[in-house]
């Protein structure tokens, strides 16, 4: 079932991208190309039922609901709505919901009319929460009653929202991928968007696909051509995925993410080595330089690669730099690179090769 199909009330819980709070320390940011894993786990679950079919006597002065699944919380909350306005409303304890006998909402003298458009009752705890919704008709040529329950209803849909929370606050850079990891069902329509938190930018749609090897979830890529300017502020980034089951769609399971990211600052590294020809016999001294913004990098660790194979590490001081003593190194020409991870959100980078030549 096409989601352009569903009715309004479920295309609002479907979407998602608004943006959130921007607080915490932001992770460590991956290179352009990288892969970024984040774990989707914890947040909440809601649940959804939409019913049609049920009419009312327009002179009827209450209302029987007859309870369709237990109460989430202390509480239930149901209110009798027409096309603009409310016609009544009315808190049920839990104890009164789950009860043998449906419960009464006292409808005002007079009130129902030809507008009557639903009757949603919903309740929230700290598991979940449920919200079930009749639509009603209060003309009929045979009468009305006043009894609304679940076995005398059509059942439109039966939604499941499970929204995992946002966690911290973490560092990405354009033409990133983004791994959503976590239990994420397969579902036909994924989405993703990214929404920056200034209002000159609003949200991008982004290209996401299923990930179906090793870890489950949705994989999100981040465009390497952003708008200038757009990686100047905090954004939220977003993804959903839903999908239904049954002739006509009278299922729809939906899962939501969204949290907050920083575009991390760009690095720029160095590499020098203390010199460029040598001995078997001698060690080599190799020291990079990493500055971000103008200034020397604080924080972060230096990887150093001889010949495509990390052989070291090395901590980035206060001056922005670190230094590795090389192995000794057998007769020929080899390469070293320098490659720069971050503590503090900045993006990482590598040095140019530098050559190194053994005579003897």
């Amino acid at each position: 079932m096409p989601l352009a199909s569903l009715p309004p009330r479920m295309l609002t819980s479907i979407a998602v991208g608004a943006v959130m709070a921007l607080l915490g320390t932001a992770a460590p940011a991956h290179a352009a190309g990288e892969t970024i894993v984040i774990d989707t786990t914890g947040g909440t679950e809601r649940q959804s039922f939409t019913h049609g079919g049920p009419v009312i006597d327009p002179a009827a002065t209450s209302l029987r609901i007859d309870p369709a699944v237990p109460a989430e919380g202390d509480s239930v909350v149901c209110t009798l709505e027409g096309y603009e306005r409310t016609v009544a409303s009315e808190t049920f304890a839990a104890s009164e919901w789950d009860a043998a006998e449906p419960v009464v909402l006292r409808i005002p003298d007079g009130e129902v009319a030809d507008d009557l458009s639903s009757l949603v009752c919903t309740s929230s705890g700290a598991t979940g929460s449920f919200e079930i919704v009749w639509y009603l008709d209060s003309e009929t040529e045979t009468g009305g009653t006043d009894l609304v329950e679940q076995d005398g209803a059509s059942l439109y849909f039966y939604t499941s929202v499970r929204t995992f929370a946002p966690g911290p606050v973490r560092a990405i850079r354009p033409g990133a991928t983004v791994l959503l990891r976590g239990s994420w069902e397969y579902a036909e329509y994924p989405s993703a968007a990214l929404t920056s938190s200034d209002p000159r930018f609003g949200s991008i749609d982004l290209p996401v696909s299923y990930e179906e090897s090793g870890d489950f979830g949705l994989r999100v890529e981040i465009p390497a051509d952003l708008p200038p300017g757009f990686t100047a502020a905090p954004a939220t980034l977003s993804a959903s995925a839903a999908s239904s089951s049954g002739p006509f769609g009278d299922y729809v399971d939906i899962t939501e993410w969204s949290g907050p990211v920083v575009f991390a600052a760009p690095s720029r590294t160095s590499l020098a080595l203390e010199r460029r020809v040598g001995v078997s016999r001698e060690r080599i001294i190799a020291t990079a330089a990493v500055t971000s913004g103008g200034a020397a990098a604080t924080g972060g660790t230096v990887d150093f690669v001889l010949n495509s194979r990390v052989i070291g590490s090395a901590r980035v001081g206060a001056d922005g730099r670190a230094s590795f003593l090389l192995p000794r190194l057998p007769r020929g020409k080899h390469f070293v690179v320098a490659t720069y991870r971050s503590a503090d959100g900045t993006a990482s980078s590598s040095s140019a090769p530098s050559s190194l030549r053994i005579l003897i």
